[in-house]
């Protein structure tokens, strides 16, 4: 995965925007996004065009009433994303940091919202999107509730009801991974690692090493003009790969949002950084790397598991060995 996270894509820009920025991201070697299929609080919820996802049952949504002429919306950006060869790892209903504002919880924590209604929706999704071949659910969304839980199994339900045979993985807060909290869950199928660069390489071992084997991705760091150096935003690539995950997200103000300055962002070092990123794994058997946490490739200068960690891997076959180091040190 050589992934960006374009979060409020349906809803913050028109459908020729849309092409622009998905074509971009092709040609810079970009193959995953992750996008909430409903917008709450960031340039939404209405379209471009002024289309909300729902009607209103007593100034609530209503998620027994999508709104066509959205969901048309999303068709097209979809259709976009897969002719482009892009993998959509797709948030029915966002949460919201702490279940607050900035996602769905509140509507979805109403006497309007029910769990049928909830699994209503999600087998409205099912149906509607079983025939794309490009789409990872991704349930929660910046954070877990024990009261959210009813509700998202129910959207689960719906989905599988209705879907085809579909990978389903979930979003925590930041420090936490799907398996933290959703490991109990027939569902889940692909684990998450949500972290920063002062504790990834600790928390991408945890989810290699778990009891639970499952592949992982690494669904979030710190993004681009929110706190992250060059630096971090290289190691946050390079070391999901070779530490045992399956590939990286990249994130960037103002992309995510798509808040104005968003165009020219489209080049920004970090983007440019995740096409190199792209280029060598993609050159190698990536999918054979074994993370070397023995020490048996990288002897010396490996460092601890921070911000400064140089983390190495060596194919199943003893073909290829890679090391990253974030800053310049000797190595053995």
């Amino acid at each position: 995965v050589v992934g960006d996270t374009p979060w409020s894509l349906i809803t913050a820009i028109t459908k020729a925007e849309a092409e622009t920025y998905l074509e971009d991201r092709r040609q810079r070697g970009f193959n995953a996004i992750i996008v909430n299929i409903i917008e709450h609080f960031y340039n939404g919820p209405a379209t471009r065009d002024g289309h909300e996802p729902f009607a209103k049952s007593g100034g609530t949504f209503d998620f027994s009433r999508p709104n066509e002429l959205y969901f048309q919306h999303v068709d097209y950006v979809l259709n976009l994303a897969r002719a482009k060869g892009m993998l959509v790892l797709l948030t029915p209903a966002y949460l919201g940091s702490a279940g607050g504002v900035e996602g769905w919880w509140p509507e979805m924590n109403t006497a309007l919202n029910t769990e049928a209604v909830m699994e209503g929706y999600g087998r409205f999704l099912g149906a509607r999107y079983k025939a794309y071949d490009n789409i990872l659910w991704v349930m929660g969304g910046d954070w877990y509730g024990a009261e959210s839980l009813p509700k998202t199994r129910a959207i689960v339900r719906g989905l599988q009801a209705t879907d085809q045979p579909r990978l389903f993985t979930a979003h925590n807060a930041r420090q936490s991974s799907a398996l933290d909290t959703y490991a109990a869950e027939a569902w889940l199928s692909v684990n998450t690692t949500y972290s920063d660069c002062d504790y990834s390489p600790s928390r991408l071992k945890e989810d290699y090493q778990g009891t639970r084997v499952m592949p992982f991705v690494y669904f979030e760091g710190r993004y681009e003009n929110e706190g992250a150096s060059n630096a971090c935003l290289r190691s946050q690539a390079y070391w999901p790969v070779l530490m045992g995950a399956f590939g990286s997200f990249f994130g960037n103000t103002p992309i995510w949002l798509f808040n104005p300055g968003w165009v020219p962002a489209l080049d920004s070092t970090g983007a440019r950084g995740m096409t190199h990123y792209g280029r060598l794994f993609g050159s190698r058997a990536w999918s054979k790397l074994v993370p070397d946490y023995t020490g048996t490739f990288l002897v010396t200068g490996r460092g601890s598991f921070g911000a400064d960690y140089a983390a190495s891997a060596v194919t199943s076959d003893g073909a290829t060995g890679i090391v990253y180091t974030p800053t310049q040190r000797a190595l053995t």
